[in-house]
This record gives structure tokens, C-alpha cells and sequence, in this order.
């Protein structure tokens, strides 16, 4: 009996910490002026795993992943563990450069900062 209420007080307990300040839908229709393109995907092919690994600064956890493309527009839906659980970023890069970084879900039970642009801002125009 005791287990079980230390389990599910852990589970609620976590899912008090999850803040999903954007849904992923949402920031596309927003990146897209409400006319998301179909989305893409992109392999890690061996010659991009190093730079992918060079940009993370680590080896990246996953073989492929989504993007969506208009023009020179590109949106990236990531999630990247930040101390202990994954954090959900939307990214948008036009002509080559970081135009907008948000932060669309947080599970962390602190840090809660980075949604801000104060930190946000720091990742425009790389």
C-alpha cells in the first residue's frame, strides 16, 4: 500500500513540473502564417552524425528527424534533455541563421528561465 502511494505521488509530482508553454502545431501554423508545409525528414547520414555530435556536444540520440521547409525557411521541432528530462524547442532558421528559438515544453523542476528571450536570444542570427 505504502509503495503504491509513493508511485503514483512520484507520478503526480512529475507531471507537476511539465509546462507545455506552445503545442508543436501551434508554433508551425505561427513559423508558416497558418500554412505549414508537409514535413520532411532528414537522415544522419555518417557525414552528418560528427557535426550533428559537434553542434550538441554530444553524440546525438536519435538516426532522423522532422523538419518543415518553405523557401529559405526551415522549422525544427527538438527535444534535448536538459539536466534530467527532454526539453521541447522550436527553432526557425531563414537564409542559414537562427531567426527564433522558443521553448514549447519544460519538464524540468527548475531552469525555468531558458523560455524566456532574455535566454532565447542569445541563439539569433548563429
Amino acid at each position: 500500500m505504502h509503495l503504491s502511494f509513493f508511485l503514483l505521488s512520484l507520478l503526480f509530482s512529475t507531471a507537476l513540473h511539465a509546462e507545455q508553454y506552445q503545442s508543436k502545431q501551434h508554433f508551425l501554423a505561427e513559423a508558416f502564417n497558418q500554412q505549414p508545409p508537409k514535413p520532411k525528414v532528414l537522415w544522419l547520414k555518417a557525414d552528418l552524425k560528427k557535426d550533428v555530435a559537434d553542434i550538441l556536444q554530444h553524440k546525438p540520440g536519435f538516426l532522423r528527424t522532422r523538419f518543415w521547409q518553405k523557401d529559405e525557411r526551415t522549422v525544427w521541432i527538438l527535444e534535448e534533455i536538459g539536466k534530467t528530462k527532454p526539453i521541447t524547442v522550436g527553432v526557425i532558421i531563414d537564409a542559414d541563421k537562427i531567426t527564433l528559438v522558443r521553448v514549447l515544453a519544460f519538464r524540468e523542476s527548475r531552469g525555468w528561465e531558458v523560455k524566456h528571450d532574455f535566454f532565447t536570444d542569445q541563439f539569433k542570427q548563429a
